[in-house]
């Protein structure tokens, strides 16, 4: 090969180089980090906005705190984990993920996006909602416990119950404030799957 072929090849590779290696590393999905972080380190992390981060290491050596408690995590999956909370403290708000829209039944296909499999939790976004009275259905997959949490965009707590749907089904009546997002957590106490929820206004 000629020798300005190969210094062509050589300038070419250096100047695509930190594409590649951005574009090659695993991306982990932000929606699912979100979503594992608010049903495995809310309770210590949730509203954290005080505009720094809670580890002055760079990302990589939090890896371990990370999973210790945030349960099973990939380097990308840690890392997308760690943003999630770098998020919420700088900008006071969860990263956006797509809403969920609960005016009509969501099923257990629709409602897998919401759900950690490593919890068997769930977190649905579900947008600015006027303020009002609504109902809350959820059906399971069979009877069992179930804590059923409300939190708006100031991570402020709107309801917050423990509930034993002894026979698989539950109907809730909530009153939601003006917010300008509300999310809702869904924790089954033996990770059981949701058959159908929604969420409708009533007054």
């Amino acid at each position: 090969m000629r020798p300005w072929v190969i210094g062509m090849l050589q300038r070419t590779a250096i100047l695509l180089l930190p594409l590649l290696l951005a574009t090659g590393m695993p991306v982990a999905n932000a929606a699912d980090a979100t979503v594992r972080f608010a049903t495995a380190c809310a309770r210590c992390h949730e509203g954290e906005c005080s505009g720094r981060l809670s580890f002055s290491q760079t990302p990589d050596t939090t890896f371990t705190h990370i999973r210790q408690y945030a349960g099973p995590s990939d380097d990308a999956f840690a890392r997308a984990l760690y943003d999630t909370l770098e998020h919420m403290k700088s900008r006071c708000a969860y990263p956006p993920i797509p809403l969920a829209p609960v005016a009509h039944p969501l099923d257990t296909a629709a409602l897998a996006a919401y759900r950690d499999d490593w919890n068997g939790a769930y977190f649905v976004p579900l947008g600015r909602q006027p303020k009002g009275t609504y109902r809350l259905t959820v059906s399971l997959e069979r009877g069992g416990e179930l804590r059923v949490e409300i939190i708006d965009a100031f991570f402020d707590p709107v309801f917050d119950r423990c509930i034993d749907a002894a026979d698989g089904s539950l109907s809730l009546q909530l009153v939601l404030g003006d917010s300008p997002a509300h999310y809702l957590r869904v924790r089954p106490r033996d990770a059981q799957s949701i058959r159908s929820l929604v969420l409708v206004r009533t007054d």
